[in-house]
């Protein structure tokens, strides 16, 4: 009897011991697999993970740092309410990304704003409103809500507002809940970064403003949307150091080779961009309200002069939208001459209608004279590219450059299917024939970009480029092929480190799949 209590008594303990690994296991992997971001966008699958993360409350939402939610068609009560309830119970939330439709139910509008504001331990918050709204209208609520609210003390926001229809229709011309300043100014102490997007309002002239301290980086809408007027964020942001027109996503607008975008009209502005940089400076000029100096800007070239700044800036990444050339050429040359930045990336498209070499003004006026590092990003819009005339003009280039260091990319991107946008525009008379898409039984689809710089000499290209400029101590050259997420091969020299030459395929470390690399 004894013998059979004993291993009875065994035996529950094993049975305990199994219990508390099973446990621990299962807490182990819910940590796992709550420790990355969590992104969800159907419904079903939003209710089935809140019931999970309700079912143990006190040992899983305080697991949660990353969370997406895609709420588009959340209606029903109960949804709602769980939703809210484990918004709620997230303790240890850090980033939340959430986008809403601004014609949801009252509910919705009014129960999810406020649980994204009682959270405390948010730092960074992503809200984006879907769909198009009449301003004003109660839907104007959501940002209202989740930021005039806000408990934690937000390091980044991003607020992607619905375009509205304004002013003319609802007899309204001016909104605080869609004025940027206003709306997170209870967050003005914290606040470090800010990215805003879609339908915004801002006081033209006058009105009352707020200081954001600790302000670094500013993200504007791209100017097709949202016309630089500074003088708002130079008198709420003055320790401002980074400044960007167009979020990581954007995409901007091209023009034909013929269009005169400095004095056209762009798609819903009332001002020309000649006309904005002329309130920008008088603004400048009569305050004496600037920024001393910005670390970096990154934009359209139609945005860089639309905006005004006269100040230095360090690092300038600018793209071409296209237009006549000349007028981007010159204004191109202006915000240089104002700017004269020691590093410079422009991205530009190639397609016969605006000719092989890149964009970039004579240094004549002595913007150059910082220049130390310079890098040309190339999109290739055609299956006709003049690799000899293009590094000839780069050699023509550098010899006039006090540049150290270049940098040459080469990209094809001449497929519709790619990037409808990516081509210059789509009815562009010039475009020639498509490189082939490459598949499973057809990995090695011609490509016209590909074709033609396998044919060149690049290491020779290079000794010449680098024999016409005195100063340059480094090259690289890298190219990819159209549907690649990589350069294809790296070439580079560089005279100051070992080894000197070097010739690789291409990996991740390039970052050419970043957004920004687009730039």
């Amino acid at each position: 009897m004894g013998f059979m209590a004993d291993h009875k008594k065994e035996s529950i303990r094993t049975i305990a011991a199994i219990s508390r690994t099973c446990k621990r296991m299962r807490f182990e992997g819910t940590k796992y697999l709550l420790s990355g971001t969590v992104e969800l966008g159907l419904i079903k699958d939003i209710c089935s993970f809140c019931r999970f993360m309700l079912a143990d409350r006190s040992s899983r939402l305080p697991l949660l740092k990353s969370l997406v939610l895609r709420l588009y068609s959340l209606e029903e009560e109960d949804h709602v309410g769980l939703v809210c309830e484990v918004l709620r119970g997230l303790s240890n939330l850090w980033k939340l990304d959430v986008t809403l439709d601004v014609n949801a139910s009252p509910l919705v509008i009014s129960a999810v704003p406020a649980a994204i504001a009682s959270l405390t331990s948010l730092r960074v918050l992503r809200l984006f409103e879907l769909g198009t709204s009449i301003c004003p209208k109660p839907g104007d609520q959501i940002f209202v809500t989740a930021l005039r609210n806000a408990r934690a003390p937000l390091v980044v926001l991003c607020i992607w507002a619905s375009p509205f229809v304004d002013a003319l229709g609802a007899g309204v011309r001016y909104s605080r809940r869609r004025d940027p300043i206003f709306l997170c100014s209870c967050l003005r102490t914290t606040l470090e970064q800010l990215e805003l997007h879609g339908g915004l309002i801002l006081v033209v002239r006058h009105g009352r403003t707020y200081e954001y301290p600790h302000l670094k980086k500013l993200i504007l809408p791209i100017y097709s949307d949202f016309m630089p007027y500074l003088k708002p964020f130079m008198v709420s942001a003055p320790h401002l150091r980074d400044l960007q027109f167009g979020g990581t996503y954007n995409s901007h607008t091209r023009h034909r080779h013929d269009e005169d975008i400095l004095r056209g009209r762009i798609i819903n502005q009332t001002r020309t961009a000649q006309e904005w940089r002329t309130t920008n400076e008088v603004d400048q000029e009569a305050t004496g309200t600037c920024w001393s100096t910005l670390d970096s800007f990154k934009g359209a070239i139609i945005s860089a002069y639309a905006s005004g700044l006269s100040c230095p800036i360090a690092r300038v990444h600018l793209l071409s939208t296209g237009g006549r050339r000349t007028t981007e050429l010159a204004m191109l040359s202006i915000v240089l001459t104002d700017w004269r930045p020691s590093f410079l990336r422009l991205a530009t498209k190639v397609y016969r209608a605006r000719d092989y070499i890149p964009l970039l003004p004579s240094t004549t006026s002595g913007w150059a004279e910082s220049l130390e590092t310079l890098e040309i990003r190339l999109n290739i819009v055609d299956n006709q590219f003049d690799c000899a005339r293009c590094f000839h003009h780069i050699g023509q280039m550098l010899s006039t450059l006090p540049t150290t260091s270049l940098r040459l990319e080469f990209r094809c991107v001449n497929s519709r299917r790619q990037d409808m946008e990516d081509r210059d525009p789509p009815f562009d008379p010039f475009v020639g024939e498509e490189c082939e898409r490459p598949g499973l039984y057809r990995p090695d689809a011609f490509c016209y970009t590909q074709d033609e710089l396998l044919r060149e000499d690049l290491p020779q290209r290079m000794r010449e480029c680098m024999r016409s400029a005195g100063a340059l101590r480094r090259m690289t050259i890298a190219w990819g092929r159209c549907w690649t997420r990589g350069p294809n091969r790296v070439l580079c020299v560089d005279l100051d480190n070992v080894p000197h030459v070097w010739d690789r395929a291409g990996d991740d470390s390039d970052g050419w799949g970043k957004p920004d690399r687009d730039w």
